[in-house]
């Protein structure tokens, strides 16, 4: 794609994420009229918007509300005068809502690229994390291939790790969080309406960066690790490497290292510390078991669980990631777990013996084998946890393998590992 192409491809979906100035709607008004091509791009991106805004009201499930355009009617109307040799923008919505697909999704995807891959995912009760393309809605699930043009929509208190295909770069979108991911003639390309994004990024190949385009600034990455928030305005912090960013009220890139950020609203390097704390239980059980064993059972059959609680004390900074990470050990004639693992919030006070009647809040889920001397670790989205006490549950699906975990008494202590950032 052209440098122009791109950056009028990069207007056409900006549509959909901002208030655009007047020049620039002139700008895609005769870009429109004049390139058949852009306004077939322009007809999916109106589509796709309509058919998740739709799926979610199907849903009935309290998910994102996409962002408010000033004047929608006024712009939609003068868009639509500009390619009325495609169709009006409001005939193109009628068109989506009765338009009834004629191939299946399989049949849809088969000639678009794979990208990248699920590698967690979880939502709480009643909502889901989800992708559009080529008109369809899918509700992911761990493992789902991931698509070149996929829009992916993380509910509140959701959350999807997504490994890209043939190397080790991994990028977590969390709650509240609507991305594009697109492959550009092998470069990636994600666009960031809103959220968070925390991205480890294997070395890219030379002149294929990776970019994250947020609706005011963009991120050029060769290999590094870092977060982008956009929160009303783009933030960047980098924790090892360097990545390039752009604000695009300046135009000028400016190199963000590793320890520094940078943000749209014109404080740009300015220096940040981050620090791990490492908590150990305050609490630590298994429900369901008789006798006291100086390691945690989570087995299914025999109907146990493990009970851990950790106290966090007051926030030293703000917390962008946690993890619990925690050693399967070996028993006799069992060498690890296998199966479905989940891991679940619990009220503060609650006890092994009343574990039955506890409301439990799914937090992340774990599908595989671990084998003994290894370690299980659940990523957790820290907006799921609060001050003080937090009490969690680990629990088995009904089949395969049962977990030793090992307490604090045992090989290795239960950890929960907490990311902060300290502003300088």
């Amino acid at each position: 794609m052209k440098p122009d192409q791109e950056k009028l491809r990069g207007l056409a979906a900006d549509y959909f994420l901002r208030e655009l100035s007047d020049d620039e709607l002139e700008t895609l008004q005769e870009a429109l009229r004049a390139d058949p091509e852009l306004g077939e791009f322009f007809i999916k991106a109106a589509r796709d918007e309509w058919l998740m805004s739709d799926y979610q009201e199907y849903r009935r499930a309290k998910m994102i509300l996409f962002p408010k355009r000033k004047r929608q009617q006024t712009r939609i109307r003068q868009i639509a005068a500009a390619i009325a040799v495609l169709l009006s923008l409001a005939t193109i919505f009628i068109a989506q809502r009765t338009a009834i697909p004629q191939v299946s999704m399989e049949e849809a995807m088969r000639e678009t690229s794979v990208v990248a891959s699920v590698k967690e995912i979880s939502a709480r009760p009643g909502t889901a994390v989800s992708a559009v393309n080529k008109g369809y809605v899918r509700e992911l699930k761990f493992g789902d291939m991931l698509y070149d043009g996929d829009y992916i929509v993380v509910p509140s208190g959701g959350k999807v790790d997504i490994a890209y295909s043939g190397e080790e770069t991994l990028v977590k979108l969390t709650d509240n969080s609507i991305a594009t991911l697109l492959d550009e003639q092998g470069a990636k390309l994600i666009r960031l309406n809103q959220g968070h994004l925390l991205a480890d990024v294997q070395r890219q190949p030379d002149g294929k960066p990776m970019r994250i385009k947020t609706p005011d600034a963009q991120a050029v990455v060769l290999g590094t690790t870092f977060e982008v928030v956009v929160e009303g305005i783009t933030k960047l912090m980098v924790s090892s490497g360097r990545v390039q960013f752009t604000p695009h009220y300046t135009g000028k890139p400016v190199d963000v290292g590793a320890g520094e950020q940078a943000d749209t609203s014109g404080r740009l390097g300015q220096d940040f510390e981050t620090e791990k704390r490492y908590l150990h239980p305050v609490e630590e059980a298994t429900i369901g078991m008789k006798y006291r064993n100086i390691n945690l059972s989570v087995d299914s059959k025999r109907n146990h669980s493990a009970l851990l609680k950790f106290d966090l004390g007051e926030p030293a900074g703000r917390t962008t990631g946690a993890e619990l990470r925690l050693r399967v050990v070996n028993r006799v004639g069992d060498r690890g777990g296998e199966g479905t693992i989940r891991l679940f919030s619990v009220p503060s006070d609650m006890r092994p013996e009343s574990a039955e009647n506890v409301k439990r809040i799914p937090l992340a889920v774990y599908h595989d084998r671990v084998n003994g001397g290894e370690d299980l670790v659940f990523t957790i989205n820290p907006s799921d946890l609060k001050e003080g006490i937090n009490a969690f549950v680990i629990a088995m699906d009904k089949q395969r393998d049962d977990f030793w975990i090992s307490s604090s008494e045992g090989e290795m202590t239960p950890m929960l590992i907490l990311k902060t950032i300290k502003q300088n």
